[in-house]
């Protein structure tokens, strides 16, 4: 096949249209970044293989640091097949870069009898808007326990409750820029291949607006 046929085939076209729609739609949020509030949700689904992490607790210091720690105890691991029972774990950390440089953040779960759980690096993340309490993380897994069946690629959707300013008052609506408290509970799990194209193009639009923020 000649290199312009090749130029010309329907799969060449497609990934062309498709590449000028998210040059388009990054531009767009980059332009309409800083009246945005919260980035937009990710649309994650959660999914087994899943741990589940309850009582942890969220602090977010507004445009630098968002984080969710956990000291350990008892989770909940669902397999593949949806079979469910506790698991141990010593300790739970998400920790997220809001200042628009640099990495963006990491997550590990790790095994209260040593190893790693689950850990990745985050490559995108969204909240719904006004004080939600959803939030979703997409990350590049990095280490796993090959007994759970992770894949390459994990997501986590943490959802807040008894949310406080730092005076301790309950925060009903807050963004990015906000400072509070509050508890979290988390499920991580596997990301299916077929989605990780949308994810991740939602990802590009939603840095790019963090970005954009950071210079207004």
């Amino acid at each position: 096949m000649s290199h312009a046929n090749h130029e010309n085939s329907p799969v060449s076209r497609m990934t062309q249209r498709l590449a000028g729609a998210l040059a388009a739609l990054v531009l767009l949020a980059a332009a309409q970044g800083a009246a945005a509030a919260y980035l937009s949700p990710l649309g994650l689904t959660q999914q087994n293989p899943d741990i589940t992490v309850g009582g942890l607790g969220v602090t977010q210091v507004g445009g630098t640091s968002f984080s969710a720690l956990g000291a350990g105890g008892v989770a909940n691991f669902t397999d593949a097949g949806g079979l469910a029972g506790p698991i141990l774990y010593s300790s739970y950390t998400l920790n997220l870069n809001l200042t628009g440089a640099g990495p963006l953040g990491t997550i590990s779960i790790l095994g209260a009898l040593g190893g790693t759980l689950l850990a990745g690096d985050i490559t995108a993340y969204g909240a719904t808007d006004a004080g939600g309490g959803v939030f979703e993380f997409l990350y590049d897994i990095t280490a796993s326990d090959p007994a759970f069946g992770f894949g390459a690629q994990g997501g986590t959707i943490l959802t807040l409750s008894q949310v406080t300013d730092p005076t301790g008052a309950p925060l009903t609506a807050f963004d990015d820029t906000s400072d509070f408290t509050a508890v979290g509970r988390s499920n991580n799990f596997a990301v299916s291949a077929p989605g990780t194209l949308a994810l991740a193009a939602l990802g590009v639009l939603g840095l790019a607006a963090r970005r954009a923020r950071g210079r207004a």
